[in-house]
């Protein structure tokens, strides 16, 4: 760790050799390092390591070089060596991370990525399409209509089974970014879809459309600023139930109850009903009136961990039950809270200086 934060340049020849070591973890965190450090010595062992048997090694080398590019390391010269050996890893269709390579290809060289990504791997024979549409996302490029039109009718008829519905999502995410002038339209029409990714992707767009930030974000940036109390009601309720939801997919509702999130999940409850998800807004009012009582639990951090200690078996087990729940449960609660969001759209947008 302290390597990569000073990520110093004389540490790239004793690296180098770590490269062709016999043991994988060793050689995992030279990928690791030699990507963040960026030096143009460091160029012939990244190309081993991004060409390297092991997926995790070619994928610590990707977190590496994605690392760089965010700290503003590497010279014209480093980034125009790695290029070519990032290519393949576009469409491999195994364990690396490969939404980080055709994000780099893109980063790297904007103009020719993206013609490269549109000409050839904007296609289903690729079968991590997803993370490409996200990539050409990222760019400031045009994105022709016609290349749009062609994989919206590829996708459609197979888009609720995997890979494509992922596919399908960034699709609907990239025609909002782009301009398609059938953006909205297909946004709304997709918003209904069986499948939540779809569901997701076509929330993402219309947020996109009509000039929302990221609601949660929105909601987090005023807490930040003036404190839960400066919340919106609407943006109480986002940011509420994204809390809930996240911290609970993390670690389970002891986690949250555990955490300074869990100050409000008396709030989260109603939350979760005006959302249109009574069922469970019904189970978190039950596991914590089932474990701290018709009150339930403590506002203030300190005295609610002092609760948690104090709990028996069976009112931990009201507060595990609630896990299952929420990942097994009936109500699409992505779906209903960016739908929630968009009916409050005045509320989520961008903050202006």
């Amino acid at each position: 760790d302290l390597l990569r934060d000073i990520a110093p340049p004389e540490a790239v020849r004793p690296l180098c050799a770590f490269v062709d070591h016999h043991d994988l973890r060793r050689i995992q965190a030279a990928a690791l390092l030699l990507g963040c450090i960026a030096d143009d010595d460091g160029i012939p062992a990244l190309a081993r390591a991004l060409h390297h048997d092991d997926d995790h090694v070619r994928s610590y080398a990707l977190m590496g070089l994605a690392g760089a590019r965010v700290e503003g390391r590497g010279s014209h010269a480093f980034w125009t060596g790695v290029y070519p050996h990032l290519i393949p890893l576009i469409d491999r269709d195994d364990g690396s991370i490969n939404d980080l390579a055709p994000k780099l290809v893109a980063s790297i060289e904007p103009a020719q990525g993206l013609r490269l990504l549109l000409d050839q791997y904007c296609t289903k024979k690729n079968r991590r399409l997803s993370y490409t549409l996200a990539a050409a996302r990222t760019t400031s490029g045009e994105v022709p209509v016609a290349i749009m039109d062609r994989l919206l009718a590829d996708l459609a008829p197979d888009c609720a089974s995997y890979p494509w519905t992922y596919a399908m999502a960034e699709l609907l995410r990239l025609m909002a970014s782009k301009g398609h002038p059938r953006a909205e339209q297909l946004a709304k029409e997709y918003f209904h879809h069986s499948d939540e990714r779809i569901r997701e992707g076509a929330a993402d767009a219309l947020v996109v459309l009509r000039g929302m930030a990221d609601p949660a974000l929105v909601a987090f940036h005023v807490v930040e600023r003036g404190g839960y109390g400066a919340l919106t009601l609407a943006q109480r309720v986002v940011y509420c139930v994204r809390c809930l939801v996240d911290e609970v997919n993390n670690g389970g509702l002891a986690q949250y109850l555990g955490n300074s999130s869990g100050d409000h999940a008396m709030d989260a409850i109603q939350s979760l009903q005006d959302i249109g998800a009574p069922i469970l807004a019904g189970h978190l009012k039950s596991a914590l009136v089932g474990a701290f009582g018709p009150r339930g639990p403590q506002c203030d951090r300190e005295r609610r961990l002092d609760q948690i200690a104090a709990l028996d078996k069976a009112q931990d087990e009201a507060i595990e039950d609630f896990d299952e729940r929420l990942d097994k449960g009936p109500e699409p609660i992505e779906t209903l809270l960016m739908r929630f969001a968009l009916e409050h759209q005045d509320e989520f947008k961008p903050r202006t200086r």
